[in-house]
């Protein structure tokens, strides 16, 4: 059986320059799925270059961890800094793990919120993700599930450590799962491409083929001079290009493995308007 593979880029909407770099990605055929943070100002870039692309699967790249938050939320509370912004990573997993009933109010309404930017822009979401995995906490995994199942996307990241593939994870679990249950399909692997960067692109194509089913492969796409990339976000442009050029030799590779089949799981086309 083919293994279905979703190549996926992550933080587009972020800046013009990942937004670009992206949609090269797809057109060389590298890349079947834009994951868009919808909160930043690129986010209009994002749609209006992604809308011209019928094949180019568009999901919604959640994010309750970097810049501003697209609800009316006060200054200073559980999600948001004194100025606004949303608070570090940390400091949300540490609130989530034991949430109070108002937190996931606001966090169910912002994820709300920037999900109807994609629908409201005319297209319909084949997916969710989220920036720094944060729907591995139980409580909002909850909510983005139910977002998931709301908005008929057709599948939503996988979170658990038994299904992540990384360098040394001896706790990979090499079979297929069932998400007969839920209304969605959650992938049975995901690999981060960051964390093979280490290694030769070879090994990487080794550990594809040693899986089944459906897996998707994270890329940060970037530009080196990117002259719109935000202040304060982390993982660079230049990180984002040694991804870029680690996902072309890959790529080469994986040409030659005729069991691995690029491929989006939502057909084409994912508009409705």
């Amino acid at each position: 059986m083919a293994i279905q593979l979703i190549i996926t880029g992550d933080d587009c909407g972020l800046s013009d320059g990942i937004n670009h770099a992206t949609l090269r990605l797809h057109e060389r055929g590298m890349l079947s799925s834009a994951s868009l943070m919808t909160n930043f100002r690129a986010t209009a870039h994002a749609l209006h270059l992604f809308k011209q692309q019928p094949s180019l699967e568009i999901g919604v790249h959640l994010n309750l961890s970097d810049g501003l938050p697209l609800t009316d939320l006060p200054a200073n509370s559980d999600l948001t800094r004194p100025d606004g912004r949303f608070r570090d990573r940390y400091v949300l997993w540490a609130k989530a793990l034991f949430p109070s009933a108002a937190l996931l109010t606001m966090i169910e309404a912002e994820l709300r919120a920037q999900i109807e930017v994609v629908e409201k822009a005319g297209i319909r979401p084949a997916h969710l993700t989220s920036h720094c995995h944060f729907h591995a906490l139980p409580a909002i995994r909850e909510i983005v599930y139910q977002l998931a199942a709301e908005y008929e996307v057709t599948w939503v990241r996988a979170t658990d450590y038994r299904s992540t593939s990384v360098p040394n994870n001896w706790l990979l679990q090499k079979q297929t799962r069932s998400n007969q249950e839920l209304p969605f399909v959650v992938p049975d692997y995901l690999v981060g491409l960051r964390h093979w960067l280490d290694k030769p692109p070879s090994e990487l194509v080794e550990e594809i083929r040693s899986l089944n089913g459906v897996v998707e492969l994270i890329v940060h796409p970037g530009d080196y001079r990117d002259v719109t990339f935000p202040e304060g976000v982390r993982y660079s442009p230049a990180e984002r290009q040694a991804e870029m050029v680690y996902l072309e030799e890959f790529h080469e590779l994986l040409l030659q493995q005729t069991e691995i089949q690029i491929t989006r799981l939502q057909p084409a086309p994912a508009r409705f308007n």
